[in-house]
């Protein structure tokens, strides 16, 4: 009897509410978005006609490219257990309206994706900096990796700057500056490195590479650098954050709330 007890109490642990199981098809939907545009890379966008072919609508390219991050931002908003959520969410959402504009070719479609994910990085900037780790608590690497990430910005700005069109420097710059703050705070924050961090590590690197894509002429190839680290990035910072637990430290046999 205590058996069967025992048994009943571990299924009832592990069932999914309804919200769980919409939450993680969200994140089914989003996977697969991301690798179905990655295959439209790789094998020159002809998957992107057939989907138009069959929607009658076109914008292939675009309803793929926007599935995989708007789909993450679903997720996490199934997903979300605190109200700081909420603010990844608007990120999320952002960054797949920035991800849109990015597929259009027409006049000040690029700087407006730039300014959406600008928005998007602020949102971010907000919930690290409420999440926040003591002074005492922050490794030293991820100090010395911050430090290093403002020297390459720096560095990179004085490099391209002669390179960016006249009406670009200043949203360049004020993008540039915002990633990289955005970056510095995920990796002093509470959330994991190795999730959070990392993930805003990546998302700093898809940046840099497609920065130097549009105004270095950088090799075609990069394309795939570029997406993979971008969704790779979305995809950990998101889980990090969705899953992460706050708990208060214990420090001298108290708790601090």
């Amino acid at each position: 009897m205590t058996q069967i007890f025992h048994k009943q109490q571990f299924f009832h642990k592990h069932k999914k509410s309804a919200l769980e199981t919409i939450a993680d098809t969200f994140l089914k939907v989003s996977v697969i978005g991301a690798l179905l545009y990655s295959f439209g890379l790789y094998y020159g966008f002809q998957i992107y006609e057939f989907i138009d072919s069959l929607s009658h609508i076109g914008f292939g390219k675009t309803l793929i490219k926007g599935s995989a991050v708007a789909s993450l931002a679903l997720y996490a908003l199934f997903k979300a257990h605190s109200p700081k959520h909420i603010l990844l969410v608007a990120a999320l959402a952002l960054s797949a309206t920035g991800d849109i504009y990015l597929t259009f070719s027409y006049p000040n479609a690029f700087i407006y994706g730039l300014l959406a994910f600008m928005f998007g990085h602020i949102f971010l900037i907000l919930l690290y900096v409420l999440m926040r780790s003591p002074r005492v608590d922050i490794a030293p690497f991820d100090i010395s990796a911050a430090t290093f990430f403002w020297i390459i910005t720096a560095v990179s700005l004085v490099y391209a700057y002669p390179l960016l069109p006249t009406e670009m420097i200043v949203p360049v710059i004020a993008y540039s500056l915002v990633l990289t703050t955005m970056t510095s705070m995920a990796l002093i924050s509470r959330y994991p490195s190795l999730t959070v961090g990392l993930g805003a590590v990546l998302f700093l690197i898809s940046d840099a590479v497609l920065g130097a894509r549009q105004f270095m002429n950088a090799p075609e190839f990069t394309d795939y650098i570029i997406w993979t680290t971008y969704y790779l990035g979305q995809l950990l910072m998101t889980i990090g954050v969705i899953t992460f637990k706050d708990v208060p430290k214990l420090r001298g046999g108290y708790r601090f709330d």
